[in-house]
C-alpha cells in the first residue's frame, strides 16, 4: 500500500540543502556528444531554405523602405538647420520638435511599425506560441 502522504519526504531538507550547495551544478563532460547528435541530424530540406531566404529577402527590403520612409519624414526641413553650426542647434531641435506634432510624422511611423510587423511576422508568431 501506499504511503498517505507521498509530496513530503524526511529527504526534502536535505536535498533542498544539496541542490543549493551549488554540489548539484557540476556539469558532465560533452566528450563531442553535441557535435555528433548534430552531425546525426538531417539536413534542412531545399524548399525549407528556399523559404527561409525568400522570406530573408523579404524582411531586408521591407525594413528597408521603412527605414527610408522614417528617415525622409523625420528629415524632410526639420533638421536642415543642424548643419549650419552650434549657434542653429536650438531653432532646429524646435523645427523638429513641431514637426514630430504634425500628422504626416505619425503615418510615417505607423508605415515603419507595420513594416517592421511584418518583416518579424514569423518570429513574432514562434514567440508567441512558445509562451502559450
Amino acid at each position: 500500500m501506499e504511503p498517505t502522504d507521498l509530496n513530503h519526504s524526511s529527504d526534502d531538507a536535505r536535498l533542498e540543502a544539496w541542490l543549493r550547495s551549488g554540489n548539484a551544478g557540476a556539469q558532465l563532460p560533452d566528450d563531442g556528444f553535441t557535435a555528433r547528435v548534430l552531425a546525426a541530424l538531417p539536413p534542412p530540406s531545399a524548399a525549407r531554405l528556399a523559404v527561409r531566404r525568400r522570406g530573408a529577402r523579404r524582411r531586408s527590403w521591407l525594413l528597408l523602405i521603412g527605414t527610408a520612409l522614417g528617415c525622409a519624414a523625420a528629415f524632410s526641413g526639420g533638421t536642415a538647420g543642424l548643419a549650419r553650426g552650434a549657434d542653429a542647434l536650438l531653432p532646429a531641435f524646435v523645427t523638429a520638435a513641431r514637426q514630430l506634432a504634425t500628422p504626416s510624422l505619425g503615418l510615417a511611423a505607423a508605415a515603419t511599425a507595420a513594416s517592421l510587423v511584418i518583416a518579424y511576422w514569423p518570429d513574432l508568431v514562434r514567440r508567441v506560441r512558445r509562451l502559450q
